[in-house]
């Protein structure tokens, strides 16, 4: 449920005279990493609810939307959800429904809505004919290299961290997202939970504009 601002390389909604889109995004856009997270709102008009279910969850298979991440996967599976569809619902419902998915399975999906994942090579992470990583941002947004302006910075070159250390945070749309070495590109390939790292290089400065694949650090196995 991250923000994912950033450049929309393809977008394409359904047509049909019981279908209304409002959208704030269109190919060729980008995403401001400034404000609300929703790019569009798709609505449906059926004879009744179970018909205006399976009208919406064609309409979401004619959708697509690439460069950013969507939550398409999570509403399909919403609207293919038994208590859903029978209306008997309350504001719990949502967690609750989220603790009977195979999370792991689902925050991959998640996380590839608007990606090519066989595009992502985490051996391009190590930098040739060194023992040194790059890690890259995993998101656009404001880089921040301090919780607050009056703390220390979250590490500095030298220090030596674990992949759950906090190395910075990207705030986006009004949430701050902390980066570690486990939520980068390339955890549990070339970042490893069983070993230390050391920083070598900070690329940023702080309050600085990233963009997703931007080089944040490098570091090193010790």
């Amino acid at each position: 449920f991250l923000p994912s601002p950033g450049l929309v390389t393809e977008c394409k909604f359904p047509q049909g005279d019981d279908i209304e889109i409002i959208a704030a995004v269109s190919e060729g856009k980008t995403i401001s990493p400034f404000y609300d997270s929703m790019i569009a709102q798709l609505v449906v008009h059926g004879r009744n609810r179970k018909d205006a279910i399976k009208r919406l969850l064609k309409a979401l298979d004619e959708t697509n939307i690439k460069g950013v991440c969507t939550n398409i996967s999570l509403l399909k599976r919403i609207l293919n959800d038994s208590t859903f569809v029978k209306g008997d619902y309350d504001t719990n419902y949502l967690p609750t429904f989220l603790d009977t998915l195979d999370k792991d399975a689902f925050v991959e999906e998640m996380a590839y809505t608007g990606v090519d994942s066989a595009n992502s090579n985490a051996k391009d992470l190590v930098i040739e004919g060194t023992d040194e990583i790059k890690v890259i941002s995993p998101m656009t947004g404001i880089y921040y290299s301090t919780p607050t302006p009056n703390e220390p910075e979250f590490v500095k070159v030298g220090d030596k961290i674990t992949v759950s250390s906090t190395l910075c945070q990207v705030e986006a749309m009004k949430l701050f997202t902390h980066i570690s070495l486990s939520s980068a590109p390339g955890s549990g390939e070339v970042f490893l939970a069983d070993k230390e790292y050391e920083i070598v290089r900070a690329n940023q400065a702080n309050n600085a504009q990233v963009n997703a694949g931007d080089l944040l650090f490098v570091v090193k196995p010790i």
